[in-house]
């Protein structure tokens, strides 16, 4: 085989981006909002932000023993969630963004006004159901 004309990767190209290790924009963006987007409405505000800030520092650490739980993981989620995953939290960048729309999400939730009490079966009158 000959040797690739100066300039050329010398790299194997690869199908996907995920297995080269990058996570497009759009995609890092979209993961993002979906994440925060379901912390707040479990409620689950305080302690994700509590979780991020503690393992902000082993984000690359956290990577590779993400790496090394991952075989579980796959037959829960499938290849390209769980490696979506891996690469957007493999970054500090990353993990600073989420934990801001974490916060922005929890302020929007709640500036919005609360729904009235339902009226009904079981909600006032402190009589037997």
């Amino acid at each position: 085989m000959a040797a690739p004309p100066p300039g050329e990767e010398t790299q194997p190209k690869c199908v996907s981006p995920w297995w080269a290790g990058e996570l497009p924009a759009a995609r890092r963006e979209e993961l993002l909002e979906h994440c925060a987007q379901w912390v707040v409405r479990q409620g689950l505000e305080a302690p994700a932000l509590m979780f991020l800030e503690m393992h902000k520092p082993l984000t690359t650490l956290a990577a590779v023993a993400y790496a090394m739980g991952q075989p579980p993981l796959l037959l829960l989620f499938g290849f390209r969630r769980t490696e979506e995953l891996r690469l957007l939290l493999s970054e500090r960048e990353n993990v600073e963004a989420l934990m801001q729309r974490i916060e922005l999400r929890s302020q929007e939730r709640a500036a919005l006004p609360l729904p009235p009490p339902r009226r009904g079966r079981g909600s006032g009158g402190g009589g037997a159901p």
